[in-house]
């Protein structure tokens, strides 16, 4: 961060210095405060709370002849490279979504005390979980060519350097350009990994946990019910039915049994996530069939097993006692 306009060259060759093959990447990166939307002053705006933090504070503002590469349009076109004219934006979809603007609607944005009155001319989808070089608005260049500002890099590299070239890397740039801070953003994936990582282990605890009370009230139900079962099996071999076809029909009931349970808590679970994510953390919802079909055969096998177990005790049962009870 704050390289200085005449630095990204010199930054260059100090990496393909000490650790070549480096992907060094620029941008050039002023702050602004957005005053205006549609002509309304952002004070008299009722911001909707996903999009509120776009009007609190300076933002990231950056400028751009030609259209990034890794840029993804959904609505209108990038400027002509040489394009000269009245200053036009390129703003994130979420944020036009959040304050209901389109192509063409005016934004004004105050950089370095100066308001500049923009046109939107092209809505692009950011990838903010990427980590790499993202703005909320992107500018045509003639309104900040010539303003004082510096430039935000990144350097990637194919593979990762060992511990030691990171380091002396650091060293030299602080050396070298004191004025520049370094980040390593693998400090943050690293941290944000940890976090993910706990909290799916607190997840998997709660299912565990959530599972062994429905073992539980599941054995408790077999139970309760063997004795009825037991009536059932001895009656079915009075009959003349053979041990595996008293299995099979457990087995059977047992089977639709677990699906029954299955798809009432594929239905629940599925709504129940719907829910805390599209209105509690506003992220969409991913359906995953390894998921649900790892856990649904989870829950065949433990009911199937505990049927079998069952199954098993009732095929022992005397059929005196039952014949003979009213």
């Amino acid at each position: 961060m704050d390289v200085g306009r005449g630095q990204a060259g010199d930054i260059g060759a100090l990496f393909e210095r000490i650790a070549p093959g480096a992907r060094l990447e620029t941008k050039p990166m002023l702050r602004g405060r957005v005053v205006s939307l549609k002509g309304v002053p952002v004070e008299q705006l009722r911001p909707p709370r996903e999009g509120e933090w776009f009007l609190l504070g300076d933002r990231g503002v950056s400028y751009a002849t030609e259209r990034p590469a890794d840029t993804q349009l959904v609505a209108g076109d990038w400027w002509a490279a040489d394009y000269s004219g009245p200053p036009l934006l390129s703003l994130d979809e979420d944020i036009a979504k959040a304050f209901g603007l389109a192509v063409g609607d005016s934004v004004i944005v105050n950089v370095l005390g100066r308001p500049i009155e923009t046109r939107i001319a092209n809505l692009r989808k950011v990838a903010w979980e990427r980590l790499a070089m993202n703005v909320t608005m992107i500018l045509s260049p003639d309104p900040l060519r010539n303003a004082p500002h510096t430039l935000m890099a990144t350097v990637t590299y194919g593979a990762p350097l060992p511990v030691e070239v990171e380091g002396k890397l650091l060293q030299s740039i602080a050396d070298t350009f004191p004025g520049v801070a370094a980040i390593r953003v693998k400090d943050g994936l690293d941290l944000a990994a940890s976090i993910i990582a706990k909290v799916v282990m607190a997840v998997r605890v709660a299912a565990l946990v959530t599972l062994s009370a429905g073992v539980l009230v599941l054995a408790g139900a077999m139970a309760a019910a063997r004795r009825r079962r037991s009536y059932q099996a001895v009656v079915m071999k009075v009959l003349g039915a053979s041990s595996g076809r008293i299995v099979a029909t457990m087995m059977l009931e047992y089977g639709f049994l677990a699906l029954a349970a299955a798809l009432l808590a594929l239905g629940l679970g599925t709504l129940s996530a719907w829910l805390v994510l599209h209105f509690g953390m506003q992220i969409p919802l991913v359906f995953s069939w390894m998921a649900i079909l790892s856990s649904a055969g989870t829950a065949l096998g433990l009911v199937l097993l505990f049927g079998a177990l069952g199954t098993y005790q009732v095929l022992r049962a005397r059929p005196v006692p039952y014949l003979r009870s009213p």
